[in-house]
């Protein structure tokens, strides 16, 4: 329940700490698969799975512009669990939530929002058979929003509302044995996106209803 902190690799790449990228007091950047500060880990993705990884996170790039901003920060990470199966964290922080949806909301009301959003969805991968993959999201969502509102007197309140959602959604894909990274990739990100997609829509819808209930007493 606490906000991401982060870090720049030796390229000035800046990543997200988290307890899925971190080994004693160091971080690992996605991006040049070393930990800051630098020390002597075994806890890398295997050969195979850190070109997944690689390739996973080029597209997160542009999936966090789609959906975020340009200067959100977005990183996944890779780990083996047992066997061929293995696991990811997905990552995302950003200080733009949809402030289209809420303009439109509250057009008419004088106020100023500022805030943060990070996200978090962790998938276990899970073969079942030769082309058939398990891919399970647990997907958590945090708000940070703070908006100041001026009443008709034109007295101004601040308002803050904090708080978390968590969905979880289950589902079993095929996986094209001869191209498994962009399978793998493909398969996970549709639903990370799902999960995202169906999370961020309760927490602005929620957000929005808290808001405008309270900038009607005023």
């Amino acid at each position: 329940d606490r906000p991401f902190t982060t870090s720049r690799d030796d390229l000035g790449n800046e990543f997200i700490e988290c307890e899925y990228n971190r080994d004693g007091k160091s971080y690992r950047s996605s991006f040049t698969n070393k930990y800051l500060p630098e020390i002597e880990s075994s806890f890398f993705p295997s050969e195979d799975l850190r070109n997944i990884e690689i390739y996973f996170n080029e597209l997160l790039q542009v999936y966090k512009k789609r959906y975020y901003d340009e200067d959100a920060i977005a990183n996944a990470y890779f780990w083996n669990t047992e066997d061929e199966n293995f696991a990811v964290a997905v990552c995302i922080k950003s200080t733009v939530i949809d402030q289209q949806a809420l303009d439109e909301e509250l057009e008419k009301k004088d106020h100023k929002t500022s805030g943060e959003w990070y996200s978090i969805s962790v998938v276990s991968c899970n073969i079942e058979t030769d082309d058939e993959w398990s891919y399970q999201c647990f997907t958590t969502a945090y708000l940070k929003m703070n908006t100041e509102n001026c009443s008709s007197n034109e007295i101004k309140e601040n308002m803050d509302i904090n708080g978390f959602n968590t969905i979880e959604i289950t589902k079993s894909k095929e996986l094209d044995t001869v191209r498994p990274i962009e399978s793998h990739t493909q398969n996970i990100g549709k639903i990370v996106e799902e999960c995202e997609n169906k999370i961020r829509n309760q927490t602005l819808e929620t957000f929005i209803t808290r808001m405008k209930d309270t900038t009607d007493e005023l």
